[in-house]
């Protein structure tokens, strides 16, 4: 009986430890608060909900080890579907959604920050510094290797 009780117990310290080593994404309001206390680059992906590239970037992000520890340690993690409908308030600005047909549309901010040769592509990335100027952006899907590479690059900034 006490052998299960140990095992029982490091099973779930081990899950802790795991749910606690996961990145964690926050918000764009939450962001100056979180820059006044600790100063990191900020990581924006952008995608949509239909976009499977942009799903499996944003699964790299959260469950793969590696990559989800450089996100929790070096940078701040903002995920921004390019279709939102709520207005964000970010950087002094409102960004809207802005229809763009019957059921189509973008949102600004994602317009701001995702436009690569004058188009935003589904999944890209955007690097912010402290003054919330783009340091780095990427358009298309990332392999998990590629992206702890840019990670990597990217925190050495």
């Amino acid at each position: 009986m006490k052998v299960n009780s140990i095992y029982i117990l490091s099973l779930l310290l081990l899950i802790t430890l795991c749910f606690n080593a996961r990145a964690q994404s926050v918000t764009f309001e939450k962001l100056k608060d979180l820059q006044e206390s600790d100063n990191r680059i900020v990581l924006v992906l952008i995608k949509t909900q239909w976009c499977r590239y942009c799903n499996s970037m944003e699964h790299s992000m959260l469950n793969n080890p590696h990559i989800s520890a450089l996100l929790k340690r070096r940078f701040y993690f903002v995920i921004l579907d390019g279709e939102e409908k709520q207005t964000i308030k970010f950087a002094g600005r409102n960004f809207e959604y802005k229809p763009t047909g019957k059921n189509t549309g973008v949102h600004e901010l994602a317009i701001e920050l995702g436009t690569v040769n004058d188009q935003v592509t589904y999944p890209a990335i955007c690097f912010l510094n402290s003054g919330n100027e783009i340091v780095y952006q990427h358009s298309g899907y990332l392999e998990p290797a590629a992206l702890a590479k840019v990670l990597e690059t990217i925190s050495d900034y």
